[in-house]
């Protein structure tokens, strides 16, 4: 509580300010319009009810199809996955967003990303997938990113499971720092006048 926003607002207990305000005249109508005021900016497109824009040009479909290829692979690190979700549907996005992006790879990771998200929420294992040349992880300093992390909000010092949430991609805060919003800092210091007392 208090700690959300964007689509329902902050959860603050005044609906008054759940909108910011440019979007909380009486004109603006949260119902027809807030997705729309809340996307980010990027490749997010209006208007789509009569399909998502597809991309047909071959010459640029064709190698996106290969780019995409990680997340059918067999031998691949989402293999374990395709039998409990389906990869075809997610590959074919891929390659559509890819294309029309005209091979960003930021599009591409964003892709491949999303089918590890639905993976692991699945409680699939999957293998590593990111090096240091392909969809780099980008941690906060004295971070490092883990392929299965614990949910942030979680305490899980024995298994990652322990809160009963599944597992996600993240980078987690090095050894002696503590995560604070997007960033880790240094955990503070014992009370040097408490050391060697009684409890």
């Amino acid at each position: 509580m208090g700690h959300t926003c964007g689509l329902c607002g902050n959860f603050n207990g005044d609906p008054g300010d759940d909108f910011p305000p440019e979007r909380a005249s009486p004109a603006w109508d949260p119902v027809a319009s807030s997705a729309s005021q809340w996307k980010p900016d990027g490749d997010c497109k209006d208007n789509c009810a009569n399909g998502c824009p597809a991309c047909m040009a071959q010459e640029q479909l064709v190698p996106a199809k290969a780019q995409c290829w990680i997340l059918q692979d067999p031998w691949g690190p989402f293999s374990f996955c395709h039998m409990e979700i389906d990869p075809e549907t997610f590959a074919s996005a891929c390659a559509n967003d890819l294309c029309l992006s005209v091979g960003n790879s930021h599009t591409l990771c964003l892709a491949i990303k999303t089918y590890a998200a639905a993976c692991q929420q699945a409680n699939v294992t999957t293998r590593t997938w990111r090096s240091p040349s392909f969809c780099v992880p980008q941690c906060p300093p004295h971070s490092h990113y883990e392929l299965c992390a614990c949910p942030r909000h979680c305490s899980c010092p024995a298994s990652k499971l322990k809160c009963g949430l599944m597992c996600a991609e993240d980078c987690v805060c090095d050894d002696g720092h503590l995560p604070q919003g997007s960033s880790c800092l240094p955990a503070p210091e014992p009370d040097s006048a408490h050391q060697g007392s009684e409890p």
